[in-house]
């Protein structure tokens, strides 16, 4: 006899005379499902409890004692000379309602069903649930998925409802039925090991899911709502403090709007991401997205080392990304109302077509903000580096309108290398040098243009109404071939140098500094109706009308 916790004390089974029992398969036969409602009990030495019922089990409430492993399933047992080679799931349901189930005391719990619904707290150690039509084998290693046969699939392959819960060390979730998700509306927590979820359809989750360790998400596709939270790497107060990465993998497309945390890596990879008005954090972020966009739009990203990779737009409009390191291999940047900040002291270097910050900020604290694009719009917006240089090609136009700044707060240099300037009411800031080569500049409408040191070299040059003033004492030095100073100001604060075919100065005033001279050569036509050209040594005027 043994002395049990159910039923006091038990006599030993007599056919069990040579040896105790080490599985006890309970195989169930009927048109109902199977309902667990308390606990059960193994008596003696431990041993592994399967329930199998092909019409389905209902856990309400129940729980294992003294079972090394626990085991439900709505699978067909596959028996070979006597022993258990394992399961054939066709059909067939588990269900876990609101009373829950325990099988924290079992080293292995395995579910293994047609699909499975979480009502309940699901409380285990290692806690592996594989839903779909499989044949899987007794160890619960290997799956081997069935050939669709044109039955009706089930809504979700898994359940968890708001109250729903599954709780263990470590978690393994699979789904194979192809089309067929999971939703979690509750919690799928491992509080000492890792989560793994692969499913061959659309995971739906407005709960949480989230690891000790590491967090690791296979769908066709993944949708993370708004509140919802993907985590890895949480402590025991719920925070991202231990070592641990959050890896998100789809087919399509991943849409994860909620929290996105990991304390090491998070790598999200599909052909479209969306994390738009997340709050994503990690050491090491990695968007790839291979055909589409990848949007951080009115997000909060915060990382050591950022990277994104798209061929398609990366946008950030109304978000706020923070970095020490920002890596972008991207076709298309959209930062409207966005924040780019790259804290480090490294380069950020950014190559696109199309370049839009409108009322945006873009600011690299590092040595240097290397710029090449197609076309710029920066109307409201700043761009800017407080290190060394600042480097700006624009191949076709740039808008620089509407109080647009481009900055530089470091000695070195900034180089504006474009096509087509439009920049009326803009400014171009330099504590170092400014370089300007262009086609057609435009620098009408109060715009400002300071530097220590200013070299332009223009097709055309309108300054209607414009200020610019060289601040260090250096040569400044302007050439044109059309340049249009009409209500506007060019200022030296040493030698001034201006080169041009045809030069309007109605209205307007060029003057070097007073220990400087004005040395002024127009091939063309010179109009200084109303203008005033002034030195504080020599004015050497060349000028053919």
């Amino acid at each position: 006899a043994v002395q049990t916790q159910l039923g006091g004390m038990v006599a030993g089974n007599p056919w069990l005379a040579k040896a105790e029992a080490k599985i006890i398969l309970n195989e169930v036969n009927s048109v109902g499902a199977s309902k667990l409602n308390g606990w059960i009990e193994v008596s003696g030495q431990k041993a592994d409890v399967i329930i199998a019922n092909p019409a389905g089990i209902t856990c309400n409430g129940c729980g294992f004692i003294n079972a090394h492993r626990a085991t439900l399933t709505t699978g067909q047992a596959m028996m070979e000379q006597g022993r258990l080679k394992g399961f054939d799931i066709e059909r067939g349901e588990v269900r876990i309602e609101k009373l829950g189930m325990d099988s924290s005391q079992q080293n292995y719990t395995d579910i293994i069903a047609r699909s499975v619904v979480i009502n309940g707290k699901l409380h285990a150690k290692d806690l592996k649930v594989t839903t779909g039509r499989n044949i899987v084998d007794a160890a619960h290693q290997n799956i081997e998925k069935k050939s669709a046969d044109g039955s009706k699939n089930p809504s979700f392959t898994l359940d968890v409802a708001a109250l729903g819960g599954m709780y263990a060390n470590k978690i393994v979730l699979v789904g194979t039925e192809f089309g067929v998700g999971v939703r979690n509306a509750g919690h799928i927590g491992a509080t000492a090991g890792e989560v793994r979820l692969t499913v061959d359809g659309q995971i739906e989750n407005s709960g949480t899911i989230a690891a000790r360790s590491n967090t690791t998400i296979k769908a066709e596709s993944i949708q993370s709502a708004k509140g919802s939270i993907l985590a890895a790497g949480i402590d025991s107060k719920g925070k991202a403090s231990l070592p641990g990465s959050l890896t998100l993998t789809a087919k399509q497309h991943i849409q994860a709007n909620g929290q996105n945390l990991a304390t090491n890596t998070i790598a999200v990879q599909s052909k479209k991401i969306d994390l738009s008005d997340s709050q994503t954090s990690a050491n090491n972020i990695q968007l790839t997205a291979s055909q589409q966009e990848v949007s951080t739009a009115n997000a909060t990203v915060t990382a050591d080392r950022f990277t994104a990779k798209t061929p398609g737009q990366f946008n950030n409009d109304g978000g706020t990304l923070v970095a020490r390191e920002i890596n972008l291999t991207i076709s298309d940047l959209s930062n409207k109302q966005g924040k780019i900040n790259q804290t480090g002291n490294g380069e950020l270097v950014l190559n696109t077509q199309k370049l839009n910050n409108q009322s945006g900020t873009l600011l690299n604290e590092g040595k240097r903000l290397v710029i090449t694009t197609s076309n710029l719009d920066n109307r409201h917006g700043k761009i800017a580096n407080n290190g060394d240089d600042l480097n700006l090609t624009v191949h076709k136009e740039a808008n620089n309108t509407e109080g647009g700044t481009i900055q530089l707060a470091g000695k070195g240099k900034l180089s504006l290398n474009t096509h087509q300037w439009i920049g009326d009411g803009g400014e171009l800031l330099s504590n170092g040098e400014l370089d300007i080569q262009a086609h057609n500049l435009q620098l009408n409408k109060k715009a400002v243009t300071t530097a220590d040191k200013i070299t332009i070299k223009t097709d055309t040059l309108s300054h209607q109404s414009g200020v610019m003033q060289q601040q260090g004492k250096d040569k400044m030095s302007l050439t044109a071939n059309i340049l249009n100073n009409q209500n506007g100001e060019i200022k030296g604060n040493g030698p001034l140098k201006i080169d041009a075919t045809t030069l309007d100065n109605s209205k307007g005033k060029i003057i070097a500094a007073k220990q400087g001279n004005l040395e002024l050569t127009v091939d063309d036509a010179l109009n200084n109706q109303d203008g005033h050209l002034e030195a504080g040594q020599n004015i050497q005027l060349t000028a053919t009308q």
